[in-house]
C-alpha cells in the first residue's frame, strides 16, 4: 500500500512534466491520454525498482504504528517477546522484498524500458532521432560507426574499415542495415566496397557479423541506471577507464542491501521511541527524514564517484557502510 501511494505520488507528478510533448504530437486527447497510459504501464517496473529501498522503511513504520496503535507491541513485550523476535519477520519480508526488486530490476526493467524507448521517441516527435554506434573488432581487425535507428530498428549509414596484418585495407559503406536473429548477423543493404588498391564493387546486399544486435544497442542507449548488470559488467570491460561505468556497475552491485541497511538503521528509532512507535504520521515522517539523510549522502558519493574524486567502488559502497554500521550498532543497543 505504502509502495503504490509513493509510486502514485510520482506518475501524477511526472506525468504533468510530460503532458505538453504528448499532447504536442498527438491527434487528440484521448490518444494522448492513452499513450500516457502505456508509457507509465510499461514504466511501472522501473518506478516500483526505484522506490522498493525507500518503501521497505516506509512501510515498517506504518506496520509499527499499526502494532502500537492496538496494543500488540505491549502484548509482546510483556509475554516476554524481545524487541529483536519482534523485528524477525519485518527483516525477513524486507530480504524477500529486496530479492524480488533485484530480479525485477534485472529482468524487468531493462527489457520493457527498451521497448519503450522508442515509443516514446515517436509519441514525442523524436522519432527521427538515431543512435549513434561504434567500435572496434580486434580479431577482425575492423572499425566501424553507424546509426541505428530504434523506430525501424535498422541501421543506417554504416561504415566499416577492415585492416588485418598484411592483407589490403578494405571500406565498406552501406545506405542502411537490418539484423538477422537466426543468423546473429547483420544484412548491410546498397553497399559499396572499396579494396585498397583501387578495386570497387557495388552489392545490394551484404552479411555482416557484428557484437551489437538491437537489443544490446538499446540497452547502450539507455540511461546506466537502467540497464542489466550483465551490460554494465560488459561496458567497463569494453572502456575500463571510464569512472562513470564503473560507479554505475558498483552502485547496481548496492541495490539488495539498501533497503535492509535503511530498516536496520530506522527500526531502532521507530521501537525505541514510545511516541514514535504510537503515532503512524510521526512514524512516516521519521522514515522519510531517515531516507532523505542516506540518499542525500548517496548522491554525493554518486557525484565523488563520477567525478573521479573517489574511487568508483568506495563511491558507491561508503553510504551502505557508513549508515549500515551505525544501524546495526543502534540495532545492538536496543533495549530488549
Amino acid at each position: 500500500m505504502v509502495t503504490l501511494a509513493m509510486v502514485g505520488l510520482y506518475v501524477v507528478g511526472d506525468a504533468f512534466a510530460k503532458i505538453d510533448d504528448f499532447a504536442e504530437h498527438s491527434a487528440s486527447a484521448g490518444q494522448m491520454l492513452g499513450r500516457l497510459g502505456w508509457v507509465y504501464l510499461l514504466r511501472m517496473p522501473t518506478i516500483i525498482a526505484e522506490f522498493i529501498p525507500m518503501t521497505l522503511l516506509v512501510g515498517a513504520a506504518y506496520a509499527v504504528a499499526q502494532l502500537s496503535r492496538r496494543k500488540e507491541l505491549t502484548a509482546m513485550k510483556a509475554s516476554g517477546m524481545s524487541i529483536h523476535r519482534v523485528f524477525t519477520p519485518i527483516i525477513v519480508t524486507a530480504v524477500l522484498f529486496s530479492f524480488l526488486g533485484t530480479a525485477n530490476r534485472e529482468l524487468a526493467v531493462p527489457r520493457l524500458e527498451a521497448k519503450l524507448l522508442p515509443l516514446e521517441r515517436q509519441w514525442k516527435g523524436e522519432a527521427d532521432e538515431t543512435i549513434t554506434i561504434h567500435g572496434f573488432i580486434e580479431e577482425k581487425g575492423e572499425q566501424y560507426k553507424a546509426s541505428y535507428d530504434p523506430t525501424l530498428r535498422e541501421l543506417k549509414d554504416v561504415w566499416i574499415s577492415r585492416k588485418l596484418g598484411d592483407e589490403p585495407l578494405v571500406t565498406i559503406q552501406a545506405k542502411s542495415g537490418v539484423w538477422k536473429p537466426a543468423e546473429s548477423r547483420w544484412l548491410l543493404k546498397k553497399v559499396q566496397v572499396w579494396t585498397e588498391g583501387g578495386k570497387s564493387e557495388l552489392l545490394d546486399e551484404k552479411p555482416w557479423r557484428c557484437e551489437r544486435a538491437p537489443d544490446e544497442i538499446i540497452f547502450d542507449a539507455l540511461d546506466l541506471r537502467l540497464r542489466p548488470l550483465g551490460s554494465l559488467l560488459e561496458a567497463v570491460q569494453r572502456k575500463p577507464e571510464n569512472v562513470r561505468y564503473r560507479f554505475a556497475f558498483y552502485s547496481r552491485l548496492t541495490y539488495p542491501v539498501s533497503g535492509i541497511v535503511l530498516l536496520f538503521l530506522g527500526v531502532p528509532f521507530l521501537l525505541g521511541h514510545e511516541a514514535v512507535h504510537r503515532s503512524r504520521v510521526l512514524g512516516v515522517g521519521v522514515a522519510l527524514l531517515i531516507c532523505l539523510g542516506f540518499y542525500a549522502v548517496h548522491f554525493l558519493c554518486a557525484k565523488l564517484g563520477n567525478d573521479a574524486q573517489l574511487h568508483p567502488a568506495v563511491a558507491a559502497w561508503l553510504p551502505i557502510v557508513i549508515f549500515g554500521g551505525l544501524g546495526l550498532y543502534l540495532f545492538d543497543k536496543m533495549p530488549t
